[in-house]
């Protein structure tokens, strides 16, 4: 009788690249997705012998990567909406924008 635990999905890849702090390249890799989140990283082959899953996808010719995530925002400029909006852009950011940024920080 198997003795593995139930996840949601396995994602397979030939490359899975986890993103931590040693860089680290997982070839032939797998990633366990229980209640969507990441369960277990790891190779394909300890992935498979610890959990399965209804949905197995990817495989071979593939890299598995973490979303990517725009860190890069403009949030504080929603309050200066219409601000000598029809101005260049560099007028605008220089003459109006950030001198009306610096007065609130």
């Amino acid at each position: 009788m198997e003795n593995r635990e139930k996840v949601d999905s396995i994602v397979r890849a030939e490359y899975v690249l986890p993103v931590d702090a040693r860089m680290s390249v997982i070839r032939d890799g797998a990633v366990a997705v229980k209640d969507g989140r990441i369960a277990e990283i790891g190779s394909r082959e300890e992935i498979l012998a610890r959990y399965t899953a209804e949905h197995v996808i990817g495989g071979g010719g593939r890299v598995l990567i973490p979303g990517l995530i725009n860190t890069h925002t403009h949030a504080a400029m929603v309050y200066f909406r219409g601000l000598a909006d029809d101005l260049p852009l560099k007028e605008w950011l220089e003459g109006h924008i950030w001198p009306a940024e610096s007065r609130c920080s």
